[in-house]
């Protein structure tokens, strides 16, 4: 790209019509309604035998809430990033405002040109306001009229003085023309930035979102094309803004002008009306078309059965998608009784179906194959909630001895609900557990409860309250916190007071974690292994990451306090291909393991135990030969297990992570270690959960993570990484004194 100049200020000071001028089009929407802007517009034009690109924004509002104001900030950013002059718009019919003074702030600390521009002086006595604009900091305002033209001319002068390099053609009318069509909010945007790999394009969840066509150059597989954004086109009986009318029109313009158009169809909708009329009006004109169905996510359950919880079978879809809406997440159980009425042994099903019409609402599904086929409950929903929640989901049902009766407990936005059924079909309300409690802001969602002895003594029996939460993560994002109390059959009695909080992982990628059914005496979990930040922008965009290893929970006590521990299964040894054993040594600077296995895929297991003696800092890099590393040590003098994967691999795309809008502070920042970006930080555990001074690690790696897990699943930590090549070498190190490594096996892993 060549030379380009971005134009910023805040709403409806006129930088669509400067834009128009200075393109001599009218390719920007012009209205008088702040926020009309709301894409970076490209353009091109001439001066002085000089082409450069121009770029119009959206109008800059700093630190709003409201969310088209919030993409708009971002958009703008990305295009002074892009710009190599910057024309900062400012109305001098309404003077220096606050919000312009932000906007100032921001850009002196840009390393760009910055002209001030002091737009609407239509007449010679209007020129008299601008010297106000020198508070700003930013030099002297430049006086023009975007409507009339006037004070343009010795602007694109000024502009021309700044560029630094020759400018290209940004447009060239001979690369074919890919146009992305379909209904408002069917993800035209969402594909864009999917293919381009940067969120070039603003996307929201509110229809309407993308008014212009947004041209993106792109070049993939040896061709060149240019990809185009359009809005979303309406009925015309639908359309009723002047604004929107103009963008459908420009829409269809595009259609027009288009060598192929990518049709867009939303499945949670199906095939409708108006993606038909959108269809005749591509083959009207005698385009090429592609047929894309987008939002094909959510629809079903999965399904996959194990015999030792390490080898999968990948069978069929259990439970497909229905008129009631999504498949979300549930619970089965094995309805050893004939409860329901399907036989004995049945499996019965319990999930969310979530819809716009219908709402989140509770379903079943029996199965009398052994889980193969399920069908459904032809009186579903079974149950709704009394209050018409939104957030209402993720049903985990469990068998309570005392009352000789079945639980249901279920996510309600800010607690957990009971519920109680004979028959699991027909569910009563008892209470609700959890407003106020555990680290806040946060959203419950995957609940669990089980019932677990304390210290291994039956004859002591505590029940436990799992609780995924987005956010929350004292890194920020997703996590899952617990508590431990009683439990009557009518209500939980949590032990600990509302602000305690109990982490059953310490990592940042552990979420939506829920327990195995019919287990016996063990109670076995296993989490989600991503987080919300940034789950959908990891390198592994063909799906949102994995299951981590399950682990078997138990409780255990600590000054007083009950914990659970998480530990991983005893059948990972199943896992282990070869073994190779190293020597006791005492590491006193650093000691390294040049080569862990010829061949190495990535996926290892460490068994050592570490007596950090007099070391302040006892540690380990896992690394490559491209010097990528992962970093895990026991800090004595804080007293933390710390995992660090600031410098993992590809890092980068942490930057793209987005905090819940209900996140609304830095703990992510303040509370991690060596924070970079919302993914490349460094968590960490408080050893004092730990006995003795002697700790046992057993850490796993594989191709994109590491889980640790000390002293028996007292401390378990899981995040992902993303090295380029995987880990073969391992550095031991010591600060401010020596440690001792005993025991120390590495497991070569595979299926």
């Amino acid at each position: 790209m060549g030379n380009l100049v971005a134009i910023v200020g805040r709403p409806n000071v006129g930088k669509s019509t400067l834009f128009n001028r200075l393109t001599k089009t009218r390719q920007a929407i012009v209205n008088e309604e702040a926020g009309t802007t709301r894409d970076r517009q490209y353009g091109k034009t001439e001066w002085l035998g000089r082409e450069f690109s121009v770029v119009d924004t959206g109008g800059w509002v700093v630190n709003s809430d409201d969310i088209f104001e919030e993409e708009i900030r971002k958009q703008v950013l990305m295009a002074v990033d892009e710009a190599d002059v910057i024309l900062f718009v400012v109305d001098v019919m309404n003077g220096v405002t606050d919000l312009d003074e932000q906007v100032a702030a921001i850009l002196r600390r840009a390393k760009k040109p910055v002209l001030l521009v002091a737009n609407k002086t239509d007449n010679h006595e209007l020129q008299y306001n601008a010297p106000e604009f020198y508070s700003l900091g930013l030099g002297d305002p430049y006086c023009i009229s975007a409507v009339t033209g006037s004070g343009t001319g010795d602007m694109m002068d000024l502009i021309v003085s700044k560029f630094k390099k020759e400018s290209d053609e940004i447009l060239d009318e001979d690369i074919p023309r890919f146009a992305v069509v379909g209904r408002p909010n069917a993800g035209k945007s969402s594909i864009v930035n999917a293919f381009i790999g940067e969120d070039r394009n603003i996307v929201t969840e509110i229809a309407g979102t993308t008014r212009d066509s947004i041209y993106t150059r792109y070049n993939k597989f040896g061709f060149d094309f240019y990809l185009v954004d359009t809005a979303g086109i309406r009925k015309k009986n639908k359309v009723n803004e002047d604004l929107e009318y103009y963008s459908v029109i420009r829409s269809i313009r595009s259609i027009e002008n288009a060598d192929v158009c990518i049709l867009m169809v939303d499945a949670t909708r199906g095939i409708e009306s108006q993606d038909l009329n959108i269809f005749s009006l591509i083959q009207k004109n005698a385009k090429g078309l592609v047929v894309v169905v987008n939002k094909w996510g959510n629809m079903h359950w999965g399904h996959s059965v194990s015999k030792d919880l390490i080898h999968w079978d990948h069978l069929n879809p259990a439970i497909a998608r229905d008129t009631l809406g999504h498949i979300f997440s549930g619970s089965t159980v094995v309805d050893k009784n004939n409860s329901a009425g399907y036989g004995k042994d049945a499996i019965i099903a319990f999930y969310t179906s979530a819809s716009d019409e219908h709402g989140q609402i509770q379903c079943m599904a029996y199965s009398k194959d052994n889980g193969r086929t399920y069908t459904k409950y032809e009186k579903n929903p079974i149950l709704t909630p009394f209050d018409g929640l939104k957030d209402f989901r993720d049903p985990k049902v469990f068998w309570y001895e005392p009352a000789q009766k079945w639980y249901m407990i279920v996510s309600a936005d800010k607690e957990m609900r009971f519920y109680s059924s004979s028959n699991l079909k027909d569910w009563e309300y008892q209470s609700g557990f959890g407003k106020g409690y555990g680290v806040q802001p946060n959203q419950f969602e995957c609940p669990d409860f089980i019932q677990l002895p304390v210290d291994g003594d039956k004859n002591n029996m505590k029940w436990v309250m799992i609780v995924n939460i987005n956010p929350g993560c004292m890194f920020g994002g997703s996590a899952t916190e617990y508590f431990v109390g009683d439990f009557d059959g009518k209500e939980f009695k949590c032990d600990t007071k509302p602000e305690v909080t109990k982490w059953l992982d310490f990592g940042k990628d552990h979420y939506a974690t829920v327990c195995f059914s019919n287990t016996g005496d063990r109670v076995v979990a296993v989490p989600w292994m991503s987080n919300w930040q940034y789950a959908n922008v990891t390198p592994i965009r063909q799906y949102r990451g994995a299951n981590a290893l399950p682990r078997e929970l138990s409780l255990y006590t600590k000054d007083g306090q009950i914990y659970m521990a998480a530990n991983a299964v005893k059948e990972t040894a199943g896992l282990r291909k070869e073994t190779r054993t190293i020597d006791n040594q005492t590491v006193k600077g650093e000691s390294k393991i040049d080569e862990i296995f010829p061949q190495n895929e990535g996926a290892f297991e460490i068994e050592m135990d570490v007596t950090p003696g007099a070391s302040t800092v006892a540690g380990m890099e896992l690394l490559n030969d491209k010097g990528e590393k992962t970093k895990i040590y026991l800090d004595m003098k804080a007293g933390k297990l710390v995992m660090d994967r600031t410098e993992s691999g590809l890092v980068a795309f942490g930057e793209k992570a987005e905090p819940h809008a209900i996140e609304n502070h830095d703990r992510r920042k303040t509370t991690s270690i060596n924070y970079k970006n919302d993914f490349a930080l460094g968590t960490w555990a408080p050893l004092s959960l730990c006995e003795g001074k002697t700790y046992h690690l057993q850490i796993f790696v594989d191709k994109c993570s590491v889980e640790i897990f000390a002293n028996g699943g007292r401390i378990a930590m899981t995040n992902l990484v993303f090295p380029t090549k995987p880990y073969n070498s391992i550095r031991l190190y010591s600060e401010g004194g020596d440690y001792k490594v005993e025991n120390m096996k590495i497991h070569k892993l595979g299926l």
